[in-house]
């Protein structure tokens, strides 16, 4: 028979060891990053340095193969500027002008000024006009996974996703998603483009009669705004009327 000491000492000699691993398995999770980590740091830190850099931009909102939006115009750190155009029909268009800063954004129709405080009950229409780097960074804590891929003077990050936590995209909610993927590629000149392919699958709170999508992309074209000349606000936009 094995005493109660003898039997301690046999616990003692693999129990301590194995905790040992263990712990010590842990603590390398936390002191080693994995490769995944590493290049959502150095994504992370494309998006922080690009986020006080001034661009020209282009982007495009595709919904079932069709136009829902375009637009053009300069980004900037305090105030962005764009001419934003959005189908009506076959054979007509609205097209406005939209400025954007920290506190509120104006909205020029060629006949009247409009402003609205934000956050607004309709600014998430203009993302991510408004902060794209920090849109992609939100989009990034969703990713199932990411890579990066060298080409001849830069990279290509990609990100896949699988589900979003009812992710708000310009009024459409994001849930189960079939092939959906963000892509940034970065060249020497700093990020030159932003796309957002989505599959998104109907949520089953949505109604069968309600349109919904079933594929999406949201691409940004962009270059350094070489000149540095920033937009401003026309002096006519004093008297805007405020968006309630």
């Amino acid at each position: 028979m094995i005493s109660m000491g003898t039997s301690n000492r046999l616990i003692k000699r693999w129990l301590y060891p194995f905790l040992a691993l263990i712990i010590g398995i842990a603590v390398g999770y936390q002191l080693f990053p994995t490769k995944q980590d590493l290049i959502y740091k150095d994504w992370k830190d494309q998006l922080e340095n690009a986020a006080s850099e001034s661009y020209k931009v282009n982007t495009s909102y595709v919904r079932d193969e069709k136009i829902y939006s375009e637009s053009s115009g300069i980004w900037d750190p305090e105030m962005s500027n764009y001419k934003v155009v959005t189908p009506v029909s076959d054979d007509s268009v609205f097209t406005f002008s939209l400025y954007l800063t920290k506190e509120k954004f104006y909205v020029h129709d060629g006949l009247q000024w409009k402003y609205g405080e934000l956050p607004h009950r309709i600014s998430h229409e203009f993302k991510p006009l408004d902060q794209p780097f920090e849109w992609v960074l939100e989009l990034l804590q969703h990713a199932d996974s990411i890579s990066r891929q060298k080409t001849n003077d830069g990279f290509i990050y990609t990100a896949n996703f699988k589900h979003f936590d009812e992710l708000d995209f310009r009024g459409l909610y994001l849930e189960e998603q079939g092939n959906t993927y963000l892509t940034m590629v970065v060249s020497k000149n700093g990020i030159s483009s932003i796309a957002f392919i989505a599959e998104p699958i109907r949520p089953k709170e949505v109604n069968i009669l309600t349109s919904y999508p079933e594929t999406l992309s949201y691409e940004i074209k962009l270059s350094l705004n070489s000149t540095k000349q920033k937009p401003t606000l026309p002096k006519e936009s004093v008297n805007a009327e405020e968006i309630q």
